[in-house]
Order: C-alpha cells, then sequence, then structure tokens
C-alpha cells in the first residue's frame, strides 16, 4: 500500500477524469472535448468544460471534499448562489450544466461529482447570513463512471444555445462583462504536437460538427499464442 499524499492535487483529478471520459468516448466512437477553461474559471466558477459533440457541461475540480469549503474565498460563487435563490428559472440550468467534483481516497481514487449549487451554495460554506440553504444536497451525487455513461448518451449538460445563455447570465457577476469563451485544445486529429484555437464555442461547436472521429483501426492479430 503506498504512503498518503501530503499535497493537494486537483489539477491531477481534472486530467485522471478527463482522460477517462476521452477513452470511454474513443471506445463508443465518439468525439470528447475537455478543455481546461484557464484564467476563465474566476468568471465561469469551472476548471474545465466538456463536450460530447451535442451537449455542453463545466467543471470545477477540487481534491477531496473537504476542499469544496475554500469556494468561500470567491465573492462571484456568492453572488452567483444568491441569484440563484432569487432566479429559480436558471437553477435548471445551472444544475443541468455546472458540476463540481472531487476525489474518494479510496484504493483506487475514485471520482464523485454533483450541481455545483448543491454542493456550494448553503450556510455550511457562507454562513448563515446570506440567506441560503442550511446544507448541502448530496443526494444527487453520482460517481465518476455512472456520470461518464450518462454524459457520453446525452443525459447531462445543455445544447450550445442553452449553454450559452447561461454563460451569459454568469457574466453578469463579471465587472469586465464578458460571455465569451476561448478555448485552446490538442488536435486529436494530428500525430504531430499541436493545437487548435477557438474563440467561442460556435467555433468549437462547428469544428467538432465538421470533423467527427476517426474510424478507430481494427487491431492486429498478434498471432498464434504458445502460453498456457
Amino acid at each position: 500500500m503506498t504512503s498518503p499524499l501530503k499535497r493537494k492535487h486537483e489539477l491531477s483529478v481534472m486530467n485522471v477524469f478527463v482522460s477517462r471520459l476521452k477513452k470511454a468516448a474513443e471506445g463508443e466512437g465518439k468525439r470528447f472535448i475537455g478543455a481546461p477553461l484557464d484564467g476563465q474559471d474566476a468568471w465561469l466558477g469551472a476548471d474545465c468544460l466538456m463536450s460530447e459533440g451535442s451537449r455542453f457541461a463545466m467543471a470545477e475540480f477540487k481534491y477531496e471534499e473537504s476542499d469544496i469549503r475554500s469556494e468561500n474565498r470567491k465573492p462571484r460563487r456568492l453572488a452567483m448562489c444568491k441569484a440563484l435563490c432569487r432566479e429559480e428559472t436558471f437553477l435548471g440550468e445551472h444544475l443541468a450544466c455546472h458540476l463540481i467534483a472531487w476525489s474518494i481516497p479510496d484504493e483506487k481514487r475514485t471520482i464523485v461529482l454533483n450541481g455545483y449549487a448543491h454542493e456550494v451554495c448553503n450556510a455550511q460554506i457562507w454562513g448563515e447570513q446570506n440567506g441560503l440553504d442550511d446544507k448541502a444536497y448530496p443526494d444527487p451525487r453520482c460517481e465518476d463512471q455512472s456520470f461518464v455513461d450518462e454524459f457520453l448518451s446525452g443525459n447531462i449538460g445543455l445544447e450550445l444555445e442553452d449553454f450559452e445563455a447561461y454563460v451569459s447570465w454568469l457574466s453578469d457577476f463579471e465587472e469586465s462583462g464578458t460571455d465569451s469563451i476561448e478555448l485552446i485544445i490538442e488536435n486529436p486529429d494530428e500525430d504531430a504536437i499541436g493545437a487548435l484555437e477557438f474563440a467561442s464555442l460556435s467555433e468549437l461547436k462547428l469544428w467538432m460538427d465538421n470533423n467527427p472521429p476517426r474510424p478507430t483501426p481494427p487491431r492486429s492479430d498478434p498471432g498464434p499464442s504458445f502460453g498456457p
């Protein structure tokens, strides 16, 4: 058994999760994009954007559940939580596409996800003076494999128009007023090192529509086996 880790590894948790989704998508012959949001996380409240071509979602990643409390250092997130209490029309959209994820330190370090508001928008995180729910809502939590299956089936996330409307709503809490997401991703169809740049989600969606994944080549016959 390995020794317990002493540092925070939320970026590693994100990378492991995105890699799992990508492998699962390839196994189903689907295109999956999991792109870091870089500095845009400050106003989006998420570290990574995810899409399987028809729906979009984003997730904030934490190393472990106890690290969720650190969200109380982000005033924009409190403003969002209060707004979700006032504007229930956006709560459904939020829970469909805006997630928070963390790892559980068991033997294989699994990853758990829930709607961001279900975990963060409560008095345990922000204090009782802000008029939020008393505690988190853990019931909708799902483990990584269940999320992967549902996401690749198109049952999680929002279609582009609705997702862009939600992102535009989030931009109301940003002083600069920006509402466009920019992305840089690896070119999945190139063997050489290279990157693709997108100035908007519409550009990404257009590229995904016009560039379906290549068929997986058949595995070569390994020949006769002389093992037991």
